[in-house]
């Protein structure tokens, strides 16, 4: 008879088959969870040369279900969390405002249900040429996902503007009048405040019909109004034929993971962080090496205890380990939060950039209104990694949950939108009589503003400080030369859009200056051809008594205000004329030929140029410096060239037909062998030099054109190089006997004419300006033609020549690049005399 514990063998071996039975049905539970629901990552436009982009993340589900979608940004290091309920047999969508690092988008997606996680997706995109713009509607219907921009800018992505969050990620909102009268007013200013930050808003209707809901500033009977630094255009019903691109406003330059460098010692300091100095370290390591070197060998020898260094050293090196760390701890620990605010105020709220750093250790929550955006972010000073920031949004706020280490902080670059702000700075009476500008500047912000500047174009007055509630008159006079070198300017550095020009930061007046300096060149960045643009009168001053921020500390603000140039009576000046960076897509030739426009250097773009509404454009012509090769304008519905023929630096009427609605359409293509940072093409008065302005046959390109593969070896003369004459100009000396010119150089040289006396002591220098190639060469030839002078590389590659004339007439100054014909670049000449004797 068999024992009873045997008989129990076969029941464990049903139950053990049982159990492994069960493994493979609980995979094939997962597989099944995998069918029930699905989860997708779609990205709406290009990462192309914007900041943030919209993403869609689609949830559909054949079961009812409720959880939480975790988004994950692997790059940007910010994840956001959203609470989620899915109807049976339904989709639900949320569309998240990703950051993009450089030109790449990386997130990951999941959903969590009772704990567990059911379905991960992913999306990668690196250097993505999709839809170039992305346009929010609001009460009007899509004709298709994508639309083609006109002119030829490529396509834009339509997505239902069903919420206003999306509007950091947009550069069109296409609105019906009833579309804009549905909104709140509070939903109103927010469209409107995003509009005037440089920003398109299209009306799918015509002037007037929407009057009622609009400031009375931007109340016109144009088809094109500007407004601030955006633009309002009245498209009629016909919108999705004729959608021009949108302003490209945004770059993705935005970098604050880590705090370091000079740039970043403002906010530093306001957070009341400190660091080590190089002398304290050196001085540590110094005395650790002193002390376990010759001190402690000198005590254990004379005790005799040499047998003890084994323990005595790596008890020293504790000890000054614990004290480094103790001490970094103290200086690096955060005693507040610091903050740099931009506010850029309008007649209908505010649009504010904010850069924070929360200097507590630990997990620290920031609450934001709705509708704030991050931009960038980032926990660490000297990029310590630390943990990603967590956005948890709802309809009424977001909440911002950093997790910091010791010693490190939490940062994030921030854009909302608010309808209070709006009489922090105004600019009020703006009329222009000629070649001025005149207006009042009123400080409503309550507490004084410092280094406030009035700027248009590249013309600026400075008013110093403003005292709360008080007003003054300014005056900017156009014909006068630009005022760069000033105290405001070195601390704004608004003459350098690009970088650090003029920003003197061990300048004692800077070093607590206007802002802190990578804050506002991330701002600046991110409002490409709309900082302090042509056209409009900017308004710049700043203080921290204005405290606009989101979680206190101490930091500092500066206010952005900007009225637009509405009347001008007579011939417009080239710098009232506002000009708008577009896009111009893969496809066309160009989008590999980077082009300039206004001295802005802007990849791969069409402009659109806005004068003011009805003004007197037909003494304007597009200057074009020597490495652009063609100019083109969009008319009748195609690209036509104009008809340049001659070399280097050259001027062409523009014809007034090309001007509609007020609207100049223009595209440069440069050579496609030369750095693109030297080409330039910008409005400028017409002069007996400018060529008229013919077009071309669409299709057709000029000779100029034709010609850039450069001269033939016959039309080259040596040792001076290149033969053809750029521009022939006039010294005019000044009391002193002193000159001082520009001028570019490509494949040309210029001729400087200058009226001397027998016997005048002359002196000419050429310095070559950055961006270029140019090495100068300078040739002086008297009356008769003969050479009296050259010169290469008196100081490094720069050019002088010192003689005095034998003859009195008109002598040739030659500004040429040294041989190559393929030089190309900026040139300053200047020119000293002895002043001439005057006959008694």
């Amino acid at each position: 008879m068999q024992p009873s514990w045997a008989r129990l063998g076969p029941a464990l071996f049903v139950v053990l088959s049982l159990l492994l039975l069960l493994t493979p049905r609980s995979a094939g539970a997962q597989s099944e969870r995998e069918r029930f629901v699905d989860v997708d990552l779609t990205l709406l436009r290009s990462v192309e040369n914007v900041a943030v982009v919209p993403v869609r993340v689609s949830v559909l589900s054949t079961r009812a279900i409720e959880g939480t979608l975790v988004v994950e940004g692997r790059n940007s290091r910010v994840d956001w969390e959203y609470p989620i309920a899915v109807a049976a047999n339904s989709e639900v969508t949320q569309i998240v405002m990703a950051p993009v690092t450089f030109t790449d988008v990386n997130l990951e997606a999941s959903l969590v249900v009772g704990g567990e996680e059911v379905e991960r997706t992913e999306l990668r995109v690196f250097d993505d040429f999709g839809n170039e713009n992305a346009a929010g509607l609001l009460g009007v219907a899509a004709p298709a996902d994508s639309i083609p921009l006109t002119p030829d800018g490529g396509r834009a992505t339509l997505i239902e503007l069903d919420d206003l969050e999306l509007l950091t990620a947009l550069d069109t909102v296409v609105a019906s009048p009833a579309g804009i009268r549905s909104l709140s007013p509070g939903e109103l200013d927010r469209l409107l405040v995003w509009t005037t930050a440089g920003r398109q808003l299209v009306v799918a209707g015509d002037p007037g019909s929407i009057d009622g809901v609009l400031p009375p500033e931007w109340v016109s009977s144009a088809r094109t109004v500007i407004v601030g630094s955006g633009l309002l255009h009245y498209s009629g019903s016909g919108w999705a034929e004729a959608l021009p691109p949108g302003l490209a406003a945004t770059t993705n330059s935005f970098e604050m993971n880590g705090f370091r460098g000079a740039e970043q010692q403002e906010i530093l300091a306001d957070a009341g962080f400190g660091v080590l100095g190089l002398g304290v370290l050196a001085t540590i390591l110094l005395a650790y090496l002193v002390i376990a070197g010759p001190v402690a060998f000198g005590v254990l020898r004379g005790m005799e205890q040499m047998t003890k260094a084994w323990v005595v050293l790596p008890g020293l090196a504790a000890v000054f380990t614990i004290g480094v760390f103790v001490a970094g701890t103290i200086t690096t620990g955060g005693r507040t939060n610091g903050y740099a605010s931009i506010i850029e105020v309008s007649p209908a709220g505010a649009a504010i950039t904010d850069t924070i750093l929360v200097a507590d250790e630990g997990r620290r929550t920031v609450e934001l209104p709705s509708g704030t955006t991050v931009v960038s972010s980032g926990t660490g000073i000297a990029r310590n990694p630390g943990s990603p920031l967590v956005l948890r949004p709802t309809r009424q706020s977001t909440d911002l949950v950093f997790d910091i280490d010791p010693g490190s902080g939490g940062t994030a670059i921030l854009a909302r939108y608010t309808s209070d702000l709006a009489d922090l700075l105004e600019l009020d009476a703006v009329e222009v009589a000629g070649d001025e500008v005149t207006g009042v500047i009123r400080n409503g912000s309550g507490v004084a503003l410092d280094n406030v500047v009035v700027v248009t174009g590249s013309h600026l007055t400075d008013i110093g400080r403003l005292d709360p509630a008080a007003e003054t008159s300014f005056t900017l006079d156009l014909s006068e030369p630009a005022r760069l070198d000033t105290p405001e300017l070195r601390a704004w550095g608004v003459e350098g859009w690009f970088g650090f020009d003029g920003v003197t930061r061990d300048d004692p007046a800077v070093s607590d200056g206007p802002i802190n300096v990578s804050s506002w060149l991330d701002w600046r960045s991110s409002r490409v051809g709309t900082a302090a643009p042509e056209g409009v009168v900017t308004a710049i001053g700043w203080s921290r008594e204005v405290d606009a921020s989101l979680l206190g500390g101490d930091g500092r603000s500066a206010i952005v205000a900007r009225a637009p140039i509405t009347n001008v009576s007579g011939p417009v000046h080239p710098d009232l004329v506002r000009s708008f960076p577009g896009h111009i897509p893969p496809g066309t030739g160009f989008e590999d030929r980077p082009m300039a426009i206004d001295g802005e250097f802007q990849p791969g773009r069409i402009h659109r140029f806005v004068r003011p509404a009805a003004s007197d454009t037909t003494g304007l012509a597009v200057e074009v410096n020597a490495p652009v090769v063609d100019v083109q304008a969009w008319t009748d519905g195609e690209w036509s060239s104009f008809d340049l023929r001659a070399g280097g630096r050259v001027t062409v009427s523009v014809p007034d037909e090309l001007w509609v609605d007020d609207v100049l359409w223009l595209r440069s293509l440069p050579s496609n062998v030369f750095d693109p940072s030297g080409q330039v093409v910008q409005l400028t008065r017409a002069d007996e030099a400018t060529q008229a302005g013919a077009l071309l046959p669409a299709g057709v390109r000029s000779e100029r054109s034709q010609q850039q593969s450069g001269l033939e070896p016959g039309d080259v003369e040596r040792p001076f190089g290149v033969s053809e004459i750029g521009r022939r100009t006039e010294v005019n000396l000044d009391e002193t006997g002193s000159f001082s010119g520009f001028g570019d150089l490509f494949r040309t040289y210029d001729v400087w004419e200058i009226d001397l006396q027998e016997g005048q002591e002359v002196s000419v220098s050429m310095h070559a300006l950055p961006g270029g190639t140019v090495d100068p060469f300078l040739v002086v030839r008297g009356p008769t033609g003969d050479v009296v002078a050259e010169n290469d590389d008196f100081r490094g590659l720069d050019s002088r020549v010192e003689f005095i004339a034998a003859e009195s007439g008109v002598h040739e100054i030659e500004a040429r690049p040294l041989g190559e014909f393929d030089q190309f670049g900026g040139y300053e000449i200047s020119v000293l005399t002895d002043p001439p004797e005057v006959a008694g």
